[in-house]
Parts: structure tokens; sequence; C-alpha cells
């Protein structure tokens, strides 16, 4: 594969021959299905190009995210387990993954060493819930943490009951922002 467009200067020039033409074309070719592809669809090129939800993937084991999985959605279907990320040096600023809690477990997310996930060490997903991952280039954020069914009722790891005045604690990799919904009966 070529490692760059073959410069215009091979296609221009004022004595350019229909062999030489027909090389640049080819190199042009080349560096196209590097960055773009081989079977010439849209789907592949979002996919190579690593665009946001380009590839879905459902997985039942602990897993790591590598680099090739940029732009990836990953269903957890089952299972208790964590999921690993690459360091946020290698994934590099705007590297982003999201990550969806479809099985009955609980999916802890681990940044890479001492790094952190909106500030904190580990981020847990309760089944129903999902985040799109996002690298700053030295830590990893969510831009949000969702329930994946709207209508599911919050599971029990995050609920407290109150019976008279009290105190709400936001449940551990949540972020500053969190916010308790209180129905009182």
């Amino acid at each position: 594969m070529t490692a760059a467009l073959p410069p215009i200067i091979g296609l221009t020039a004022s004595q350019t021959l229909q062999g030489e033409a027909k090389e640049w074309f080819t190199e042009l070719r080349s560096f196209l299905f590097s960055v773009l592809g081989v079977d010439g669809t849209a789907a592949t090129a979002l996919a190579t190009l690593g665009a946001p939800f380009s590839g879905y993937t459902s997985k039942t084991s602990a897993f790591s995210i590598v680099d090739s999985d940029r732009g990836k959605t990953f269903d957890v279907t089952s299972g208790t387990f964590s999921v690993d990320l690459l360091s946020a040096a290698t994934a590099g600023a705007s590297f982003q993954v999201s990550i969806r809690n479809s099985g009955s477990g609980v999916v802890t997310i681990n940044p890479n060493s001492v790094e952190t996930i909106n500030g904190v060490a580990t981020l847990a997903l309760a089944q129903d819930e999902g985040a799109i991952l996002v690298c700053t280039g030295s830590a990893w954020v969510t831009i949000g943490l969702t329930q994946v069914d709207t209508a599911a009722i919050p599971k029990a790891a995050n609920v407290q009951k109150f019976t008279s005045d009290g105190t709400w604690n936001k449940p551990t990799g949540y972020g500053a922002n969190a916010v308790a919904h209180i129905h009182v009966t």
C-alpha cells in the first residue's frame, strides 16, 4: 500500500506518458484503499476511518479496546467482567468508542495504569446502561451515561430508598453533574 498520495506532478507534467498516468492512478487507488478500505462501500470506509458508531460487536467475556476499535460500539450481552482501555497516549485525543451493557451483569471499564475515566479509577456500567467514551489524550471521559432502555427500572445497585429526609450518595464512576430522579409514593 502507498503511505501517501502520489505527487500530482506525476499526472500533470507536460510530457506525461500514458504508462506514467496509469502508474499514478494505480498508486492513487492503493492509497485510497489504505485510507477507505478495499471493497468501496461506505460502511467499510467509515469503519476504516474510525467514524463514530461505525461498527457493532457483541461481547460475552472480558476484552481490551485496541487502536483498531476506534468508533466501534460494543454490546455486552451477558456476564460480569472488565473492559480494559488502551492508554490515552496511544489512543490520542478524540478517540471514541461506545459500550452498552444489555446483559445481566456489571461491566467495569478500566483505564490504562493510573489513567482515569471521569476523574475516577474505573467506571461500572450496570444492566441497561451505556456510555460513549472519549479520550482527551491523557485521560478518558464519557459524553453520556445513559440507560439503554429508558423505561427500565433502575437496578438495586443504583437505588437508595428514603423513608424520611436523607442524602443521596452519587454512585462511583458518575460525573459531577449526576442527578437523582426521585419518585415519591
